[in-house]
Parts: structure tokens; sequence; C-alpha cells
């Protein structure tokens, strides 16, 4: 089993599910999230030992935005990306270019490629 860590942050139980899914034959540890406050207490309960954090951007309470600013400034190593199927491009652009997170990923998702993505961040010295 992979100690790889992946956490899964949505307010949509079925994309949570769909995500589980995608990466169960990879072997990698999934967590997931219904909320960005959910997603940070497991962070902290996991002592930041996550290794990607995939946010959808447009959640209750918190956006997906500023979930991955607070993990930026919290656990820096971990790797952030947004999953989102809004077209929220202004909020988008602010995350990409203050680097709250690294890369933009469009609802519906490409399976396949989505677990290619993880696997090249994964091997990012």
């Amino acid at each position: 089993m992979s100690n790889f860590t992946v956490l899964c942050v949505d307010d949509e139980a079925n994309i949570l599910s769909a995500l589980r899914r995608l990466f169960r034959p990879t072997g990698y540890r999934l967590l997931t999230a219904q909320s960005g406050a959910e997603g940070l207490a497991i962070l902290e309960q996991e002592q930041g030992q996550v290794d990607v954090v995939i946010s959808d951007m447009r959640m209750p309470q918190m956006s997906g935005h500023q979930l991955l600013r607070r993990v930026k400034d919290l656990y820096p190593a971990t790797i952030r990306l947004i999953l989102s199927g809004h077209a929220d491009e202004k909020e988008i652009i602010k995350a990409l270019l203050d680097g709250s997170c690294k890369m933009y990923i469009l609802k519906p998702w490409d399976g396949k490629s989505l677990q290619k993505t993880i696997l090249q961040l994964r091997l990012l010295p």
C-alpha cells in the first residue's frame, strides 16, 4: 500500500464517491472532506502528512481558494489543485497567481488524465 496521501474536498458527495472510485486502483491513501473546515481538520489530524489536496472552488462557508490559501500557509509542501466545474475564472486566476494552487482541472474531468497528473506531481522533487 502506498503512503502517498490525497485529500479531496468537495461539498458534493457524488463527486467524492467518483474520486474514491478513480483513485482506488492507484493504491493512494485517499481522504475526503465535504467542506473546507473539515479538510483543515483532517490536515491537522494528519499533521500535514498529506501530499496533495484537490478542492472544489465553490463550497459553502469557505471557498476552495480560501481553503487552499490556508493550506499553502500551514502546509506549504502540500501540492494544491482546484477541481471545479464552475467558470469562476477571476477567483481561479487569483488562486493560480497567488500560489494557492498549482493547477486547475475542469469538471467533468478525464479519469486517466487526472490519475496521470497526480502521478506526475507525485514524482516531482
